[in-house]
């Protein structure tokens, strides 16, 4: 039973070298709530925020003054808006948004701290608004954007950023090809165009 005794006097001791910390502002609404080290300052285990109306805002955890564990963010109504997670500081794996209907409003995937891989992003009742390749955290590679019925509504590639770049399709809402574009480093140039009715008039 010794050893026992030894972890709870090492989990007291432990206790005792944090100071609880809860910040307001200047109404007096609690802002935030978390354990910091007397010595080093260092933040330690669970953060909270919290929303002016005094719900819950936000929940995170930290090790040693860096973030590691879920993150947690959450609308007036309480309802989940976003969950991430890190790992020293990092953000790493899976991560997900949430319209406040709770639907699924966006998902990708952390690696190192970038986003990498295909990020995608949804309307609010559900439907696929748009799938985006990233690398390093910007956008790179492939990307299409849907209509809310699911029919594409236009399709191409980034390069290194916001520079769309190569072949552009447009679609119409039917689903018929309506413009090419021929883009170089975010600089287009429209190379067909569907003719109307009233364009030939």
């Amino acid at each position: 039973m010794k050893w026992i005794w030894m972890l709870l006097l090492l989990v007291s001791l432990g206790s005792c070298q944090l100071k609880k910390v809860v910040e307001r502002d200047a109404e007096g609404r609690k802002i935030s709530r978390y354990r910091q080290h007397k010595k080093t300052g260092e933040i330690e285990g669970r953060y909270k925020g919290f929303h002016e109306s005094g719900g819950i805002a936000l929940i995170m955890h930290y090790k040693k003054g860096k973030l590691d564990g879920a993150v947690k963010t959450y609308y007036p109504n309480g309802q989940l808006e976003s969950l991430a997670y890190t790992v020293k500081d990092r953000y790493e794996g899976k991560f997900q948004y949430w319209h406040s209907n709770g639907q699924l409003k966006q998902e990708g995937e952390y690696i190192n701290g970038d986003i990498e891989g295909p990020l995608k992003t949804y309307y609010p009742n559900g439907k696929l608004k748009e799938i985006v390749e990233f690398s390093g955290s910007v956008e790179h590679g492939a990307y299409t954007l849907y209509y809310q019925d699911g029919k594409i509504k236009e399709e191409g590639h980034f390069l290194k950023g916001p520079n769309m770049d190569g072949l552009i399709k447009q679609y119409d809402a039917e689903g018929q090809l309506l413009r090419k574009q021929s883009c170089s480093a975010g600089s287009c140039e429209t190379i067909w165009e569907r003719k109307t009715a009233k364009d030939e008039e």
